[in-house]
C-alpha cells in the first residue's frame, strides 16, 4: 500500500512540475514574440516616418532591441563585406505594409529561434528572417540574425 502511495505522490510531483514548465514556456515564448513584434512595429514605423530618414532614431532602436556583439557584428559586416541592405528587414527600404502582412514563429528545432516573414504586397514569397532572442542583462535582446547563412553571428541554442 505504502509503495502505491509514493508512486502516486511521485507521479503526480512529476505530472505537476512538467505542466508548470511548459506554462512557463508558452507564456515565455508569447512574450518572445511579442518582444519582436515590438520590435519591428517600432524599426519599420521609424523608417516610414515622411521627411528625411532619420538613421540615428534607427540606430537608437536597435540597442534598445539588439546585444552589442550583433551590432557589432553587423557594422563589421558593413564595412568589410559591403552589407548594402538593412539586415533586419533583408532590403534597403522599409514599407510600412509589411506590418499587416508579418508573421512571427518559433523555430521548432532551436531553442531560442524565431522565424519572421513578411512580403511585398505585388510579391507571391514571403521574406524570411531567422533572429535569435535571448535574456541579456534580464531583458530580451536580439542575439542572433541570418543574413549571410552563419556569417551575421554564431548561433549558439
Amino acid at each position: 500500500m505504502k509503495k502505491h502511495l509514493y508512486y502516486y505522490l511521485i507521479s503526480f510531483l512529476i505530472s505537476t512540475t512538467l505542466s508548470c514548465c511548459a506554462s512557463t514556456n508558452e507564456e515565455s515564448e508569447k512574450e518572445i514574440i511579442r518582444f519582436i513584434s515590438d520590435f519591428y512595429t517600432e524599426y519599420i514605423n521609424e523608417g516610414n516616418k515622411p521627411g528625411t530618414f532619420c538613421i540615428d532614431c534607427i540606430i537608437e532602436i536597435q540597442k534598445k532591441y539588439c546585444t552589442p556583439e550583433l551590432l557589432n557584428h553587423i557594422e563589421f559586416l558593413r564595412n568589410e563585406k559591403d552589407l548594402d541592405f538593412d539586415p533586419f528587414i533583408q532590403a534597403q527600404d522599409f514599407v510600412l505594409d509589411w506590418l499587416d502582412k508579418m508573421t512571427i514563429e518559433k523555430v521548432k528545432s532551436r531553442k531560442s529561434l524565431y522565424n519572421v516573414s513578411f512580403k511585398y504586397e505585388s510579391e507571391e514569397e514571403y521574406t524570411t528572417i531567422t533572429i535569435g532572442v535571448k535574456k541579456y542583462n534580464n531583458q530580451y535582446k536580439i542575439y542572433y540574425l541570418d543574413v549571410y547563412s552563419d556569417e551575421v553571428t554564431t548561433y549558439n541554442d
